[in-house]
């Protein structure tokens, strides 16, 4: 199961999605920690059924509860996405979950934490920690976890934290499009600097659009055209 960097728009639901939904909604209700961790994301991505993100935390908190390291992650995830930042409470919280991921040996965990350590609604943020924990996991070049990369390509082109870097962050970029499609995150980037994104780097309308633009001739290299707006 993956998860972006924001909420996505509800998926079509087909039937072929709503019977695994249906399969894997009452392993999770037979207590399959596994089951309920799918549960939760399907719930949060809209895989199967309508997006319910109350329901996504319900799932993930009974998964996590039963000993899954990956559902702390997801926890730490639907806070760092979407939570309103005005209760700091929430994000110090989600730093936490994602640290319980970590210790429980969650990979996915390690880019949560990393995306913690870079929100300062969740306490002191340490950019070189970041850094570190998003290396280790780029170094698997492991498509589920695309988000390494991808996270580091935009600390690199924020510049907050840490020496703007276009180049290097170009790289990063390139490496997560390896993992995923052209165009992919730059484009994904472009909404984190989007003015109200709700996210972790500020607002800056400008690298918004380069990265929209970047993100579209790469696209239409391969005939996808979904950031050309």
């Amino acid at each position: 199961m993956v998860f972006s960097l924001q909420v996505s728009a509800q998926y079509d639901i087909t039937p072929e999605n709503k019977k695994v939904f249906e399969h894997t909604k009452i392993a999770a209700q037979n207590n399959d920690a596994k089951a309920q961790y799918e549960l939760a994301g399907m719930y949060l991505s809209g895989v199967g059924v309508l997006q319910n993100q109350n329901n996504a935390k319900l799932w993930a908190e009974k998964s996590a509860q039963s000993g899954n390291a990956d559902a702390y992650s997801l926890l730490a995830d639907i806070t760092l996405m979407s939570g309103d930042r005005t209760f700091t409470e929430e994000f110090v919280k989600a730093r936490e979950y994602a640290s319980k991921a970590v210790d429980g040996g969650s990979i996915r965990g390690k880019i949560s934490l990393a995306e913690a350590l870079i929100t300062p609604e969740s306490g002191a943020v340490d950019y070189p920690r970041a850094i570190a924990l998003l290396e280790e996991v780029s170094a698997l070049n492991d498509k589920d976890y695309f988000n390494a990369p991808l996270w580091l390509g935009i600390i690199y082109y924020d510049g907050h934290g840490v020496p703007q870097n276009e180049k290097k962050a170009l790289e990063w970029f390139a490496k997560a499009d390896a993992l995923t499609f052209s165009g992919f995150a730059e484009g994904m980037a472009s909404f984190q600097f989007n003015d109200g994104n709700n996210g972790t780097v500020r607002d800056d309308e400008q690298k918004a659009t380069k990265l929209r633009a970047m993100a579209c001739e790469l696209g239409k290299k391969e005939n996808n055209e979904m950031y050309c707006y």
